[in-house]
């Protein structure tokens, strides 16, 4: 065995360089990660959200016809003392409005969420409930990943009735239906947009309706009949109804009367007997009407041409084992072929809204797009310090920790989303360090002559120690970040659970078979450049080894090398000099350590109130949303009538690709969907935040007609409140009134803060409702039962149930009416009412007493606290916490009345617990690596130097928000996280260096300044990289700029204390004077133990 066998042995021995002994491996390796790669990623879920528990029940229960305040006594109170002690339970929520009681019961995040909601059931089925209450429906809330995109059907004449709508929307449900991969076709109900509005299970409600028989009341009167009397003859000649099973001869048969009407008309064929004995049809006398169950009507504009067309649409569901492109795809074909060929179809047209799959290719040809950019500014900025060769490596390499971790996502079941797309980009700039710095490290070994065998060893040799510790460091910076609690804090687990994986097998990949790729990629020079410094502190080995690998090579002078090369020595030999007099000038070393202490404390004094806070910064989503409301209680009818003009707003608008509107009582919503954002802005056109300003405006002009509009662009994140709130609480719901009266103060006071809009208040007064009170002595002496003064009035007033038909698949309720309430309820036809008793004949004016009293919407409440929240939106850049500060001391000097008190509310307040939680974790991950650092370092001062680059910096990343008018953000927590992982991963690199030459006996100066210089490349290359990396994150949209520009000013500002201020305080503690500070304090402590010893 040769010398240079014996040394490759030596080198190669220890488990790194099994992979380069064992290239074979290493390449079937990289083959395998490759091969499962690519099937994970054609196989892994793709979705445009995360599919996540949110550890929320639903609990809701019909009763129809009750008003608020009853719905909240007789049922949603109740079930809340019920279930209010069960364990796990988190916080419970209720809504108590007209016939619906709506509660919300959310879990701690650790709880089993069905164990949960089996105790919960057990307990709502121990509540007594009003007997004409529907059954409490106890639902877990759960995201839908489902959806592949919604189809719009309409007739662009206008001519079609919403009755022939839906019943193409049937037909056409049915032709979807047998397309593979599709599970349900949901058909809208009439929602407050094309994104929410299909409600799950059979058909939708849009195409639920009652069939109501209508009679004239004068008819009725002169032919002496009543409803109940005609109700009874109907149900007797519509029966299905089996008689037993009996034997017949040698066998039994079933027996059975089945006279059941099957279709609507049927019904009209009833024979009805009038008192003179004589006999008509029930057709003679009534009319038929379909009434659906939904009032909505929605209509849609179609670009910006300005006409409006009724329309209703489909929601199409996968199934979840099919890919969602291959369902959406065959659906989407079918649909067209449908139009294009089916008669019945020619006079209509489509429209596809909510389409997720579209959504979901832009996402990822938007991933793709800035991978392959942030690849590019990767290896432009690796030339400029490495050959070419080298920067392939690491620019070719880097997918391989991407394809490892779909092979781990996949194989967890988790799913590629929008979050998990974002995770792999910021992933980039962080995991880019670790194959920069061994990259770095090998190719300036090559460039002085050794062979790239050797190089890559020596390379990992020399800093695999620091780069375990370092992605170790960032890796725990992250892993808390996996269990925040919340909705939010689900959302948020994907992307450190995406960059964990990556940054996981990255470092793997980086130690193990990446060497071995090495020596593909790189191969062998002719020629080395002669550099005596870097052999000065080499070991003999290194420097025998060297020299074997240097034979039969040209040497060139440093004078002669390559511009590259020659550049590079140039930058390290400057720094070495402006270093050494920044070391020795004793007041400009200890100057700079102080001065960023008091830029730290100047920032947070005037830099960090400039900044602001937005939790979720607004962003251009393609998307405006309008909700124009008029007084509760106004009817469906007259609100379309009052918005009939709303076309002409959003006329000659050539950003717009649909307007949905769709109108339910005193409320119309409005959804804009914008064409692509990218398209917009390259054919020069205005983003949303300007068409908000002019929209804004011009439906300014409703307000005149009493109408309330509020606008806003849809924005990222989880569902939740608006961007500041307060809450006015009392513990009883007698205090409602006075609680809707301080609201509306309130209400008044925000409108005199700049920077409000769309104030909102959770509950107001409704026009009233009428109270009929029994005259039960004159009850008494009739001897009428009081119930049957109720049962005339309710069946009068909502018509007596007869029946049902079968309507595709479900039942429709056959309704008998009078014509006296079909449009209005006036006062004087419910008094004149008129009922019999023992063949007696009354009016119910004759025992009852009227009066109007106010009412209220809704009745809220949070864990059994009755509330009206008073919420509202910011204009673009205003700051969250000045303006819920601003509020919230006007709320303090507020006089409340007794009972009632306030607490804080909006987006804030609903992630309180998730901020506590990151800063929480944040710290926790601090002090692991803390520990990790002591461990590695052996010292408590050396993770304290460290960690004063990162902190020192916040003021600088402070000043890079205000500048790219950025606010701290959720965003911007993220990538502070980031930055202070990559920031710990430079000065571990940097201390280890120090701490390795003054283990090589070398004087404690030029320990400094040799371990500042030969760290400076492999630094400034990762700073530019990251840096350079972050630029198509940072300027992806404004939601996201936050976080990447956090990173870019981070790192650089890290960087430049790392290179100077991070030495001078070794310097200060260590080696000044022959004897740094923390020397001094050992020698004393020794020196006072050993005068101890001798006393």
């Amino acid at each position: 065995m040769s010398r240079l066998d014996e040394i490759y042995t030596k080198i190669e021995s220890w488990f790194l360089g099994f992979w380069v002994r064992k290239y074979r491996i290493s390449y079937l390796v990289v083959l395998l990660i490759f091969i499962m790669g690519l099937l994970s990623v054609m196989s892994i879920p793709k979705e445009s959200s995360p599919s996540i528990k949110l550890g929320m029940i639903s609990i809701t229960t019909v009763y129809i016809g009750t008003n608020p305040e009853d719905i909240d006594k007789l049922i949603t109170d109740k079930i809340y003392k019920e279930i209010k002690d069960i364990k796990w339970v988190d916080k419970i929520t209720s809504s108590s409005s007209l016939g619906v009681s709506s509660i919300i019961v959310t879990t701690k995040t650790s709880a089993n969420v069905k164990d949960v909601m089996d105790d919960v059931r057990n307990a709502v089925n121990k509540v007594t409930l009003p007997t004409d209450a529907k059954t409490p429906i106890i639902t877990e809330i759960e995201t839908n990943t489902k959806t592949a995109f919604s189809v719009l059907i309409y007739d662009p004449s206008n001519n079609s009735s919403h009755a022939l709508l839906i019943d193409r929307a049937i037909k056409l449900q049915k032709k979807l239906k047998i397309v593979d991969g599709v599970e349900s076709i949901d058909l809208s109900a009439g929602g407050a947009n094309g994104r929410s509005a299909a409600i799950a299970g059979g058909w939708g409600n849009a195409a639920l309706y009652d069939v109501n028989i209508i009679i004239p009341e004068d008819r009725l009167s002169a032919l002496g009949l009543t409803l109940s009397s005609i109700a009874n003859t109907i149900r007797s000649f519509n029966i299905d109804q089996p008689i037993g099973n009996f034997a017949l001869g040698d066998k039994k048969y079933d027996y059975r009367i089945e006279w059941k009407n099957q279709k609507s008309l049927d019904f009209l064929d009833t024979p009805i007997t009038i008192p003179a004995w004589s006999q008509i049809r029930l057709g003679d006398i009534a009319r038929i009407e379909r009434k659906y169950k939904s009032e909505a009507i929605n209509e849609v504009i179609v670009g910006s041409g300005g006409s409006i067309y009724k329309n209703v649409w489909l929601t199409i569901n996968k199934t979840d084992s099919v890919s969602l492109f291959a369902v959406s795809d065959a659906a989407k074909k079918e649909i067209e072929s449908i139009f294009s060929e089916d008669s019945e179809f020619k006079n209509f047209k489509f429209l596809y809204i909510t389409d997720l799959a579209d959504t979901i290719r832009d996402d990822y040809a938007g991933l793709l797009h800035e991978a392959s950019t942030t690849l590019i500014l990767v290896f432009i900025t690796m030339f400029i310090f490495v050959w070419f060769m080298d920067s392939l490596f690491a620019t070719v390499t880097l997918p391989l920790a991407f394809l490892s971790t779909f092979i781990i996502l996949y194989y967890f079941g988790y799913s590629l989303n929008f979050l998990t797309n974002f995770s792999l980009i910021l992933s980039f700039g962080i995991a880019v360090d670790t194959i920069i710095v061994i990259v770095q490290a090998a190719s300036a070994k090559v460039r002085i002559g050794y062979e790239p065998r050797s190089a890559i060893m020596l390379a990992l040799r020399e800093y695999a120690v620091p780069i375990i510790a370092g992605v170790s460091t960032t890796i725990v910076v992250f892993v808390p970040l996996m269990t925040l609690p919340g909705i939010l804090g689900k959302f948020l687990a994907y992307i450190p659970i995406t960059i964990f994986w990556v940054l996981a097998t990255g470092l793997v990949l980086a130690i193990t078979v990446n060497s071995a790729l090495y020596l593909l990629f790189v191969r062998k020079k002719t020629s080395y450049v002669d550099n005596v410094n870097a052999l000065e502190y080499a070991t003999d080995e290194e420097k025998e080894l060297l020299a074997i690998e240097r034979e039969g090579k040209v040497r060139i002078n440093e004078g002669k090398a390559p511009l590259r090369t020659r550049t590079i020595h140039f930058f390290i030999e400057y720094y070495k000099e402006i270093l050494t007099y920044f070391l020795r000038n004793t007041f400009l070393r200890r100057l700079s350590i102080v001065v960023p202490v008091i830029l730290f404390i100047l920032g947070f004094i005037f830099l960090a109130p400039k900044v602001g806070v937005e939790i979720f910064p607004s962003d251009d989503n393609n998307v405006m949303t309008y909700s124009i409301e008029w007084p509760v209680g106004t009817r469906t009818e007259l609100m379309h009538k009052m918005i009939g003009e709303l076309p002409s707003y959003f006329k000659w608008f050539p950003e717009i690709k649909y307007i949905t509107v769709s109108t339910n009582g005193n409320v119309a919503n409005l959804t804009i969907e914008l064409h692509k954002k990218a398209l917009r802005k390259s054919l020069g056109q205005k983003d949303v935040f300007a068409l908000e300003k002019i929209w804004n405006e011009a439906l300014s002009g409703l307000e005149q007609k009493w109408l309330k509009v509020t606008g806003w662009a849809v924005k990222w994140g989880p569902p939740g409140g608006k961007a500041v709130g307060l809450k006015i609480v009392s513990d009883t719901s007698e205090n409602l009134p006075t609680l809707i009266k301080v609201a509306k103060e309130f209400k008044e006071h925000l409108k005199t803060i700049p920077g409000t809009k769309n104030v909102s208040v959770s509950s107001q007064d409704t026009p009233g409702q009428f109270v009929f009170r029994l005259n039960k002595d004159l009850l008494a002496l009739y001897g009428i039962p009081a119930s049957l003064v109720y049962q005339a009035i309710s069946t009068n007033m909502n018509g007596i149930t007869v029946g049902n038909i079968e309507d595709n698949g479900d039942d429709m309720n056959i309704v008998l009416k009078s014509d006296r309430f079909i449009q209005e309820a006036k006062m004087e036809d419910i008094l004149g009412i008129s009922f019999v008793v023992w063949n007696s004949t009354y009016k119910i004016g004759n025992f009852v007493d009227t009066k109007v009293q106010n009412a209220i919407a809704s009745v809220n409440r949070e864990n059994g606290k009755v509330q009206i929240t008073v919420e509202w939106d910011l204009e673009l850049g205003v700051d969250t916490l000045s303006s819920q500060a601003q509020f919230q001391k006007f709320a303090e000097s507020y006089n409340f009345p007794a009972g009632i008190a306030f607490e804080i509310g909006g987006e804030t307040d609903s992630n309180k617990e998730l901020i506590v939680a990151m800063v929480t974790a944040f710290i926790l991950a601090l002090i692991v690596i803390f520990a990790i650092l002591t461990l590695m370092f052996d010292s408590f001062s050396q993770p304290f130097i460290i960690f004063y680059s990162v902190f020192m910096a916040l003021p600088f990343v402070m000043l890079g928000l205000l500048i790219t008018n950025n606010q701290f953000s959720m965003p911007f927590a993220i990538g502070f996280i980031a930055f202070t992982g990559i920031a710990i991963n430079h000065g571990i690199i940097l201390i280890d260096a120090i701490n390795i030459n003054l283990a090589k006996k070398m004087e404690g100066f030029t320990a400094l300044i040799e371990a500042g210089s030969s760290r400076l490349e492999p630094m400034t290359l990762t700073t530019i990289a990251t840096a350079v990396g972050m630029i198509p994150v940072a300027l992806k949209d404004r939601f996201w700029s936050g976080m990447g520009f956090t990173i870019i000013f981070g790192i650089i500002a890290a960087s430049f204390l790392t290179l100077f201020v991070v030495k001078g305080i070794y310097y200060e503690l260590y080696i000044a004077q022959h004897e740094g500070l923390i020397s001094k304090i050992k020698t004393k402590l020794r020196e006072r133990k050993g005068r101890k010893v001798k006393n």
